[in-house]
């Protein structure tokens, strides 16, 4: 599964929306809205202040999102 993937599958297990991501995220709603449904690359994998937030309100384990954009690859934002 794809960075992609787990954020709309989380955030659609969990009730939340984008504006909650984002608003999680700290960042321009721009950067984050367009994740799930794959019009934007998720941030660097170096991006691991952007990821660890995310992951708080995903609920998911500390890094497990970095970790993932690293092994798939992704070098954008």
């Amino acid at each position: 599964m794809d960075v992609c993937s787990i954020i709309k599958t989380r955030l659609q297990g969990l009730g939340f929306d984008q504006k909650d991501l984002v608003a999680a995220a700290e960042v321009a709603e721009s950067h984050i809205s367009q994740l799930p449904i794959r019009k934007k690359l998720p941030p660097a994998p170096d991006r691991t202040d952007i990821y660890e937030k995310m992951g708080r309100l995903l609920r998911l384990s500390r890094g497990e999102l970095a970790t993932l954009a690293r092994a798939q690859g992704v070098d954008a934002l």
